[in-house]
């Protein structure tokens, strides 16, 4: 064969490779590598954003303050997802805080959900769950799973805790339990 007969063959050859190449990533549009490993994401992001600083205020007034690592804004319109989120609530005189592992913000309903090692922090009060849902409209935050809050010599546990931000109460509602540490008073000097 001559130099001009190698010249299709070569070419149908590298469309090929082309071809399969092609191929062979057009199913993987929605996998993404993490140094040695594939992870698959739930549906393609719109948008990926690092450092997210979110504001909510009433009545020229700071209502709540959300920071997160970073977060993804998927294809559905008002929804963020931010990940290792720190809300700062500010009620008052007050200052509420939540952290956990995620977050959820619709912006359509003014809600907000966290999981994963959810942590509340109010006043002297600590609330532990899994899952924690910030109702904007309500002005409240509801753990609907169990969760336990402590306070110092005081712990307790309900399927369902709720705070309702304006009266600044928490408020167990199903299976509750209470733990009461007794602390010892002061010491009597005999004069």
């Amino acid at each position: 064969m001559t130099r001009n007969n190698y010249m299709p063959a070569a070419l149908l050859a590298a469309l090929l490779c082309g071809a399969f190449l092609i191929w062979g990533l057009a199913g993987r549009e929605n996998e993404r590598v993490v140094g040695e490993e594939t992870l698959e994401t739930v549906e393609p992001a719109a948008m990926e954003i690092r450092g997210l600083e979110m504001r909510q205020g009433e009545d020229g007034v700071e209502l709540w303050r959300l920071k997160a690592r970073n977060a993804v804004m998927p294809e559905r319109e008002g929804e963020i997802i931010a990940f290792d989120p720190f809300l700062t609530y500010f009620y008052q005189n007050e200052t509420i805080i939540v952290q956990s592992d995620q977050g959820e913000l619709d912006q359509k309903s003014n809600r907000i959900s966290f999981t994963g090692r959810v942590r509340v922090m109010s006043g002297q009060d600590i609330l532990l769950a899994d899952r924690l849902l910030y109702e904007g409209n309500e002005r409240k935050l509801y753990c609907p799973d169990l969760s336990t809050l402590e306070r110092a010599g005081l712990s307790g546990r309900s399927n369902e805790f709720a705070l309702d931000l304006d009266e600044l109460v928490w408020r167990g509602t199903k299976g509750v339990s209470v733990d009461l540490e007794i602390l010892k008073p002061p010491s009597l000097k005999a004069e």
